[in-house]
C-alpha cells in the first residue's frame, strides 16, 4: 500500500490524449471476453505517466452495439488511435486471432507476447534476433516478426521494481471511475477501478524462492499468485516494457 500511494501524483489527470507528444506505450493482457489495458508516456520528470485503465468486458452493456456484444478487441483498436500509441504489447493468448489480427493492424506498432520462463535476457525482440530453435518448432504464429518473448519473472521483477522506487505515478485514483463488474457481487456498476482492480492485481502476486534440487541446494525464483488472477500485473508489465524499448528508440517530432 505504500509503494502504491508514493506514485500519486495529485497534480496530474487522467486524460484522453497526451497535450506533448512523446513516448506512449500500451500493455493489453487478454483473457476469454476481457481485456485489461494500461496506457502510459513518458513524462517530462522522467518517470513513467500513466494516462488510462480500462477493463474492457464483452459482458458489459456500455461496450455493446445495436444491443449485442462485440468483441474487447474492438476498443483496442480506438484506443491505438485516441492515445496515438508509439508501441502496444499484447498477450498472445487465448484469443491468438484476434491478437495476431491487431498486430497486423498496425505493423511495427503492435507486438505479440509470450512468456518464456526458462529465458535468460529480459526480453527477445523477434524483429531483432532469431529465435532458438525450440521456440521456433513452438507452432506457425510464433514466426509473426513482431513478438516479444519475454522471461516471466525477471520482466515482472523489472515492472514491479519500477513501482517499488517510485519510477512510476498516476493521478488519484479515487478519480478514475468506469462501470464495471463487481467483484464482490458479480454486479456491473461504477467503481474507482483503479483502486478496486489495479491496486489489488499489484498486491496479489509475490516473488517466491522454489527450491528445485533438494540435494545441491538448486532453486529458482518465481511470481506466485496469491488467490487471484493479477492481469493487472501484466497488463502493466506489457505496457513498461513497451516504454523501455521506446526509451531506446529515438522519437522525431517534426514541427
Amino acid at each position: 500500500d505504500e509503494d502504491l500511494e508514493a506514485c500519486v501524483n495529485t497534480d496530474i489527470q487522467w486524460c484522453s490524449k497526451p497535450k506533448v507528444k512523446s513516448a506512449v506505450g500500451m500493455g493489453v493482457d487478454q483473457m476469454g471476453g476481457n481485456n485489461y489495458i494500461v496506457v502510459a508516456k513518458r513524462a517530462p520528470n522522467g518517470k513513467k505517466r500513466l494516462l488510462h485503465y480500462e477493463i474492457v468486458d464483452d459482458r458489459n452493456p456500455i461496450y455493446w452495439e445495436a444491443g449485442k456484444p462485440v468483441t474487447p478487441f474492438k476498443r483496442c483498436y480506438q484506443l491505438m488511435k485516441e492515445y496515438d500509441v508509439d508501441l502496444c504489447i499484447i498477450d498472445a493468448m487465448p484469443n491468438a486471432n484476434e491478437a495476431m489480427d491487431f498486430a497486423r493492424a498496425f505493423p511495427k506498432r503492435v507486438f505479440v507476447a509470450w512468456y518464456i520462463e526458462q529465458q535468460r535476457e529480459i526480453v527477445q525482440w523477434g524483429d531483432r534476433a532469431k529465435f532458438k530453435q525450440g521456440v521456433r518448432r513452438g507452432g506457425p504464429k510464433v514466426k509473426f516478426k513482431y513478438t516479444a518473448l519475454l522471461s516471466r519473472f525477471l520482466s515482472i521483477d523489472l515492472a514491479m521494481r519500477a513501482i517499488a522506487e517510485r519510477e512510476v505515478e498516476w493521478p488519484e485514483p479515487r478519480t478514475l471511475i468506469q462501470e464495471c463488474r463487481n467483484p464482490k457481487t458479480g454486479r456491473f456498476e461504477p467503481l474507482h477501478i483503479f483502486a478496486t482492480h489495479f491496486y489489488e492485481h499489484m498486491k496479489a502476486i509475490v516473488r517466491q524462492k522454489t527450491i528445485i534440487n533438494e540435494d545441491t541446494g538448486a532453486f529458482k525464483m518465481e511470481w506466485v499468485n496469491l488467490g487471484l488472477d493479477p492481469h493487472s500485473v501484466h497488463a502493466w508489465n506489457y505496457c513498461n516494457m513497451a516504454l523501455e524499448r521506446l526509451r531506446r528508440t529515438p522519437l522525431m517530432t517534426f514541427v
